[in-house]
């Protein structure tokens, strides 16, 4: 378990990873192990290296680094454009639906995606499948995702029983590396404020590395369910619903009133 003051981007009581261009906000102060998290994954990237990236949005770390060593990098993202801007993906495609052929990359990486993928209509085991087929045996799926944020309700109640037990499924050499999760002496940070959801409370983010292992089991069906209303009611508490639009009518009024 990693801590704050292990971390190389600590620098007095500042973290370095959060670039100057940010505003300061609780969410960034969280965002800020991503920038450190991607770091990591790119000590695994050299030239040759095959890489897959699942919603890779307009701008990437990885993208860069792979363009900078000479690696073979691809991004899939479910849209063309994101605030007019043209995504760097290379095929538009929900990773439900990978069309890349098994075994194509040496690793697969996703940054803050896993948590999403049920509100755009792909149940995580099936998305998670469609990772570890087009990755070699042998090689790695990273995923990092929020805890005690939003998203699927395992990430929002920090179940890592039910994250454990979601990877578990396709392979039995499953890493958690939680980053801030003890955050001395940095702030602590709780973005779920107000809400009594089970265990330990603060907001941190996860890096889970799982390696590639045969044989895949059968593919996992999909939601029975594509509206997602109704997947979100089925998914969450109801006490999580009616705090989640709790906070967006008091947002909304903050900012009517200012």
């Amino acid at each position: 378990m990693p801590n704050c003051n292990e971390c190389r981007w600590l620098e007095g009581s500042t973290c370095k990873a959060i670039p100057t261009s940010w505003p300061v906000t609780p969410v960034n102060l969280v965002r800020a192990c991503t920038i450190a998290i991607n770091e990591e994954y790119c000590r695994l990237i050299t030239a040759g290296t095959r890489v897959l990236e699942i919603g890779c949005g307009i701008w990437s770390p990885i993208y860069e680094h792979c363009k900078k060593v000479g690696a073979k990098y691809d991004g899939i993202d479910i849209s063309e454009y994101y605030y007019g801007q043209r995504t760097i993906a290379t095929r538009i495609e929900s990773v439900e639906h990978l069309s890349f052929p098994d075994e194509t990359f040496d690793l697969v990486i996703g940054n803050q995606t896993l948590e999403h993928w049920n509100e755009s209509g792909c149940r995580p085991e099936k998305g998670l499948y469609q990772c570890f087929r087009v990755c070699r045996v042998g090689g790695l799926v990273l995923m990092n995702v929020p805890i005690h944020f939003h998203g699927a309700r395992m990430f929002v109640e920090g179940n890592l029983e039910a994250i454990n037990n979601l990877f578990s499924q396709f392979s039995s050499e499953v890493h958690f590396i939680p980053w801030r999760r003890h955050s001395s002496p940095l702030k602590f940070v709780d973005l779920l404020e107000n809400y009594s959801y089970p265990g330990e409370r603060g907001t941190y983010t996860l890096a889970i590395k799982a390696v590639r292992q045969p044989p895949l089991p059968a593919i996992p069906k999909g939601y029975h369910c594509r509206w997602r209303p109704i997947r979100e009611m089925l998914d969450h508490k109801v006490d999580f619903l009616f705090y989640k639009m709790w906070k967006q009518v008091l947002d909304a009024w903050h900012k009517v009133s200012s």
